[in-house]
């Protein structure tokens, strides 16, 4: 049986520079319930770096998809 990995917590701040945006925007994202692996504990956020890596490559994924397609025109 796999043994899961521990969480790699991250601050807002430590996020945000991961990200490269800013900690307001992610806090913002944190309330809406938007960010994912974001968790509160006793007046902070902290982000499960493993899930917001995830989740940053998926979307990266799906963006290059869909811009390869957009550069080359419609399908024939």
């Amino acid at each position: 049986m796999a043994e899961l990995e521990a969480p790699a917590w991250l601050t807002l701040d430590e996020a945000a520079e991961h990200l490269r945006t800013s900690p307001g925007a992610l806090r913002a994202r944190a309330q809406r319930g938007q960010l994912p692996g974001a968790v509160k504990d006793v007046g902070r956020w902290l982000v499960d770096r493993r899930v917001l890596d995830a989740e940053l490559h998926a979307t990266l994924a799906a963006t290059t998809r869909g811009a390869s397609a957009a550069r080359n025109g419609p399908a024939p």
